[in-house]
């Protein structure tokens, strides 16, 4: 019984090697190409940034050392925002030395600036009592336990408008260790997830690029021409030459009325830019079919124009601000 199982298993994984290209070669047509994302913060075409210092709060009366730790904390906040608004060069960085928070009256060093608050901070190292068959001689395991809150705001300067808040809230432990020496540093439990999450606000507020990723539909038809004709749209895709690609699809879609042939078109268009087209498009494809599919597309396309418009207003508001500060060194 075994042996027949074995020969059949062997039996399979032939059919699956002989017939695995054929298989890797049915897969659909896929295309990606960039986009890009407007900044989730809007900054009101802000061209300069300070980071103050972030304060700390909530001071525990039995942690001796709290000011110290809370000001490493802090220190680190601060340099890692300044290392990271340098990196991308898309504000002018100002540096924040003898620098707090501006008045409404006065002229603002800075179009934004990021603060916070630390607080709720704890480190403590607890002793584990093991259990053992010796009662006599007690043994204890050593871990850290670090918690700790931040809040992080973005304010544009002139009006002292709060443009972003969040509160973020870190607790990690380290492993247990046979003596307290063992114990990693405080500050080395919370680098890491400190650093993601000071990594992701900074990318809010800064236009990024991505890569989508989408799939053509594929269309059954005993006809040769036009299979032939599909083929080749498809071979066009896969070649990255889209607007012919799409071209083909478009005929097909036109004259033969194949709605996966409109739908491709339609994505097509979309991933070389021509976002308003294929809108128009889908929108003509989803009413003559009701497709839950065609539906979906069309909703991710209306989606990517309205990335577009905001992605063109911030353009727009930041190259006026540019210009007039240009307008007023002269």
């Amino acid at each position: 019984m075994r042996k027949c199982f074995q020969q059949s298993s062997f039996c399979i994984f032939l059919i699956l090697l002989i017939y695995s290209p054929v298989l890797f070669t049915s897969c659909a047509t896929s295309i990606r190409f960039p986009v890009e994302r407007p900044a989730e913060i809007d900054s009101k075409g802000a061209t300069s940034i300070a980071i103050l210092p972030f304060s700390s709060g909530n001071i525990n009366r039995f942690y001796y050392n709290y000011s110290s730790d809370s000001k490493v904390i802090a220190n680190y906040i601060q340099e890692e925002f300044q290392k990271r608004i340098l990196r991308s060069g898309y504000f002018t960085l100002v540096s924040a030395q003898g620098l707090s928070k501006q008045s409404p009256t006065t002229t603002p060093a800075y179009d934004l600036y990021i603060h916070g608050n630390i607080y709720n901070l704890s480190n403590e190292i607890e002793k584990i009592l093991l259990k053992s068959e010796d009662n006599k001689k007690k043994q204890y395991l050593y871990k850290r336990k670090v918690t700790l809150s931040v809040k992080y705001e973005v304010v544009y300067s002139s009006t002292n408008e709060i443009l972003y808040s969040t509160t973020q809230h870190i607790e990690e432990e380290s492993s247990e260790y046979v003596t307290p020496r063992e114990v990693p540093s405080f500050f080395s439990l919370i680098s890491s997830d400190l650093s993601g999450r000071i990594n992701t606000i900074a990318k809010k507020l800064m236009p990024y690029t991505t890569t989508r990723h989408l799939s053509l539909l594929k269309t059954k038809t005993k006809e040769p021409e036009i299979k032939e004709a599909l083929a080749t749209a498809h071979k066009l895709t896969k070649q990255g030459l889209y607007p012919l690609a799409q071209s083909a699809f478009m005929t097909l879609y036109e004259q033969q009325g194949i709605f996966e042939a409109g739908y491709n078109a339609a994505l097509l268009l979309e991933a070389t830019g021509q976002l308003q087209k294929a809108e128009e498009l889908m929108s003509q494809i989803f009413v003559a079919t009701n497709n839950k599919k065609v539906e979906k597309a069309l909703k991710e396309i209306q989606k990517e124009i309205r990335y577009a418009q905001r992605l063109h207003y911030q353009k727009q508001a930041r190259k006026a601000a540019t210009e007039k500060t240009k307008t007023s060194e002269k």
